[in-house]
């Protein structure tokens, strides 16, 4: 449905059969992150309400990129609990390096009432680059070679592009 007032949204789910004792649904929710160089602040973490039910209770688990730095800012009306194996039965996603998305588990949280609160401070890991330089000049009669090799060792996280100063007189 469109945005109801207070910028609300609604989702309805048709069952195809009468849902009795427990029925579950998954949601998958996505948003494109603001770029890190113009995001100020700290990002709130979305909740998703079920208006008819009388109690509403639950976990939020927390995967992150290993790009991204992530710090819990505030935290209220969520207790910490330790990061579940599985999520409603399912194997959990792949957090090891050999996962597409590298994900990685970050925290987990148990509700029992919405709304909670829960902001999270997150920036671009910057990759950690030192350069050993070793240059051979070549002097001649007619012509002087400068030839270098750069020997990179980075760490955090990885680099996909390098700007290199050359001298002018070369």
């Amino acid at each position: 449905e469109p945005d109801l007032p207070g910028g609300i949204r609604t989702l309805e789910v048709a069952l195809l059969k009468r849902a009795r004792d427990r029925e579950a649904c998954t949601l998958h929710l996505w948003r494109l992150r603001a770029d890190s160089a113009t995001a100020a602040g700290a990002e709130a973490m979305p909740w998703v309400a079920v208006p008819e039910a009388s109690r509403q209770t639950g976990t939020l688990t927390i995967r992150r990129s290993p790009v991204l730095d992530v710090r819990v800012v505030e935290a209220a009306g969520v207790q910490r609990i330790e990061m579940p194996s599985d999520a409603g039965g399912k194997t959990a996603p792949p957090t090891t390096a050999a996962s597409p998305l590298g994900l990685r588990p970050f925290q987990a949280y148990e509700f029992a009432a919405v709304p909670f609160s829960l902001r999270l401070a997150v920036a671009d890991i910057e990759p950690k680059l030192t350069a050993k330089i070793q240059t051979i000049l070549r002097l001649a009669e007619r012509e002087s070679v400068l030839e270098s090799r750069v020997l990179f060792n980075i760490r955090e996280r990885p680099l996909h592009q390098v700007r290199l100063s050359l001298p002018r007189s070369i």
